[in-house]
């Protein structure tokens, strides 16, 4: 997965969603820039993130909901939620 892609900065146990990103962290997960995060941090976009003084770090289940709130599936793909209730 992502932590073994070369450059990457140390991320911890991703099983820890209670666990503080740094934003060079999340900007590599999300093959962004910091300044990408920081544009969407000011148009109020992107994951939810925790601001102490001038310090941000984002909760690492903050941004695993949101990139998968941020996928798109194609006319093909069944919806989970029809297949599941046994509609059709």
């Amino acid at each position: 997965m992502i932590p073994d892609a070369p450059g990457l900065t140390a991320l911890p146990a991703l099983t820890d969603r209670a666990a503080l990103l740094r934003p060079e962290q999340v900007a590599d997960i999300r093959q962004r820039t910091v300044s990408y995060l920081a544009k969407e941090r000011t148009a109020r976009r992107g994951p939810r993130y925790i601001r102490d003084g001038r310090m941000i770090r984002y909760r690492l289940g903050d941004v695993l909901d949101w990139l998968k709130m941020q996928e798109v599936g194609t006319t093909d793909q069944p919806r989970a939620d029809l297949s599941e209730s046994g509609e059709t």
